[in-house]
């Protein structure tokens, strides 16, 4: 991912997930296979490697994040992501994630 890692090693990134009752937080890990990943392949691995486990998510045909464990888009209220600090855009799978990022999703108008 960023400069010398070895891409074939695990790489860990933690992900704060904000659903507007309650904030969890956990680490997904997954195998890089490039200089970046994308939110969509992070949230696929968190699924079955997340820890603590249970993150499940659903997202449209055109990559649009519609749920995040059982909370779904609403009106105004979405699913929206931000990268290292990064102001809030609404969720999609293709948004780039680097190693050592902190993801955080959150749940809102």
């Amino acid at each position: 991912m960023r400069g010398d890692h070895d891409r074939s090693a695990p790489t860990s990134l933690a992900l704060t997930v904000d659903d507007g009752t309650a904030l969890k937080v956990c680490a997904a890990t997954f195998t890089a296979t490039s200089a970046t990943t994308t939110l969509g392949a992070l949230l696929d691995a968190a699924q079955t490697s997340a820890a603590p486990r249970g993150l499940r998510h659903r997202d449209t045909g055109d990559g649009t994040i519609t749920s995040v464990n059982g909370k779904t888009n609403n009106g105004s209220s979405t699913w929206q992501s931000s990268t290292d600090g990064t102001p809030a855009a609404a969720a999609s799978r293709g948004t780039v994630i680097n190693a050592g990022d902190t993801i955080a999703l959150r749940y809102g108008g």
